[in-house]
């Protein structure tokens, strides 16, 4: 009987509205550093921008002599490199202020902590701007996220979610392998979230064998 009830509370646990307060969870940095990929030594990103540990920003210009010598994060100073625990650690910190930004447009939508995790790493890879509504600029089409979200329209904002995984340049839109991989995870998660909350309705969308997408039953 205990572990019956044990089980029913972990389930009742899952439906319970994800809280901004506190540190960002464990499973949400794991996630996301996955992604990031981890660099002891500052490297320039792909948008030429000072970079170190999982994707924190030193500044809005290539890695400088000073850099590789000393590394400022957050008011102290570290001797040009940074050992993985305290890029995991300043990883969190940093997903702090995203994922506030994530709570700031959802308000009191319920979500669980997979919806959570996938909205934060997101907002962490595009910015919370695109969370918000975004005509169609001939590559992609209009999208509203957080707003869905807000609605309980979760399905549409998760397919929305996936729309963006290329980049434009030159006039030419170009989708990006890393970013499809990282869209159809966050994809799932929020696929995951959906069921816990049994909002599914007739079905939910998840990916078969091939790679494609197919409409499931809710179980």
């Amino acid at each position: 009987m205990r572990r019956l009830t044990i089980a029913f509370l972990v389930g009742l646990g899952m439906l319970i509205p994800a809280s901004p307060a506190g540190a960002v969870s464990k499973s949400t940095a794991e996630f996301i550093a996955g992604f990031e990929g981890y660099y002891g030594k500052p490297y320039n990103d792909p948008a030429g921008f000072a970079t170190v540990g999982y994707g924190h920003l030193l500044g809005y210009r290539p890695v400088s002599a000073s850099d590789r010598k000393d590394i400022w994060v957050r008011g102290q100073k570290k001797p040009g490199y940074l050992s993985q625990v305290e890029a995991m650690r300043l990883l969190r910190t940093d997903l702090a202020k995203y994922e506030a930004q994530v709570f700031q447009r959802i308000g009191k939508a319920k979500v669980t902590g997979p919806m959570v995790t996938a909205l934060t790493s997101f907002t962490f890879n595009l910015g919370a701007g695109y969370l918000d509504f975004r005509k169609s600029n001939g590559f992609t089409r209009q999208t509203n996220i957080a707003w869905h979200v807000r609605k309980g329209n979760y399905l549409t904002a998760a397919r929305q979610m996936r729309i963006f995984d290329g980049v434009i340049s030159g006039g030419k839109r170009y989708v990006l392998a890393g970013l499809t991989r990282r869209r159809n995870d966050e994809f799932q998660l929020m696929i995951k979230g959906i069921r816990q909350l049994g909002k599914c309705g007739l079905g939910c969308i998840s990916e078969d064998n091939s790679g494609g997408m197919t409409l499931s039953a809710r179980r």
